[in-house]
């Protein structure tokens, strides 16, 4: 088996919590011949290279009782940017995001009910890309930019207690479902991709968060400049987000008059 020189750097470093499952299992899907290599850090019995088959492959380990800090090394053997499934679905995982930008084959990123916590970090380049699915984590912030990403219809990163600013989502045309709920998100940058395939609805809730009104007029006001209609849903009701005001209120009735479903407090 491979083996790693004190200086060699991962890719990406997850740490198993003292809840993280037994088995720990780690699923990727990769090009035929190309590697991955996991380290689970517990000797030579702890690390597994998966030669990919163009199939699901998983990294699999059992700890037994899992201690909290054991790291889970990942490797990419320089073939990170063939990455095309990565999921730690479930696994209660600890560490930051794994970083994605610029991985061109990767069309799915699964890192659901874990324990991961700081920054998102930008996702820009990942001209695969079609779902994102973050939900329940402890991540402190959104991206600044996910732009770019052609291929991207689903954004899930609700409840992970994420705040700041709900970075654009300009240049996007894929995008279906933005679902950033109950998070302390307080603006929106502005900006939808005007050129969203308008044959399917789109879903965008932030329900239970702490939008300013500003935040909440600017989502409508851009919602309507863009055409949101029936079908489409805009939801940013629940605990903490401000009503809209002034114009934002004519804004909501004009979009509910073209047959989107909008709820606000």
């Amino acid at each position: 088996m491979k083996k790693f020189a004190a200086d060699v750097e991962p890719w990406h470093t997850f740490y198993t919590t003292a809840s993280s499952p037994n088995p720990v299992e780690i699923v990727t899907r990769m090009p035929v011949g190309e590697k991955l290599t996991f380290d689970f850090s517990d000797g030579p019995g702890g690390i597994y290279e998966i030669v990919g088959t163009g199939v699901a492959e998983t990294a699999s380990h059992t700890y037994g009782t899992p201690v909290a800090g054991t790291p889970i090394r990942i490797y990419d053997d320089n073939n990170i940017n063939l990455l095309e499934f990565f999921s730690i679905d479930g696994e209660q995982l600890s560490g930051g995001h794994p970083p994605i930008s610029g991985i061109t084959e990767l069309y799915a990123l699964w890192i659901r009910t874990n324990q991961l916590s700081g920054p998102i970090p930008d996702i820009k380049g990942c001209n695969s890309l079609v779902n994102l699915f973050g939900k329940v984590n402890n991540f402190t912030s959104l991206p600044t930019d996910w732009s770019g990403n052609q291929s991207l219809k689903e954004i899930w990163y609700g409840e992970t207690g994420a705040g700041g600013t709900i970075p654009p989502f300009t240049d996007l045309p894929g995008l279906k479902i933005i679902n950033l709920y109950d998070n302390q998100l307080t603006g929106f940058a502005g900006g939808f991709t005007p050129e969203v395939d308008r044959t399917q609805p789109v879903t965008l809730n932030l329900t239970d968060n702490l939008l300013t009104d500003t935040a909440v007029n600017l989502i409508l006001a851009d919602a309507k400049a863009v055409n949101f209609k029936t079908g489409d849903s805009i939801l940013l009701g629940g605990t903490g987000n401000a009503a809209p005001t002034g114009q934002g209120i004519t804004d909501k009735a004009d979009l509910i008059t073209a047959g989107c479903l909008v709820t606000t407090n």
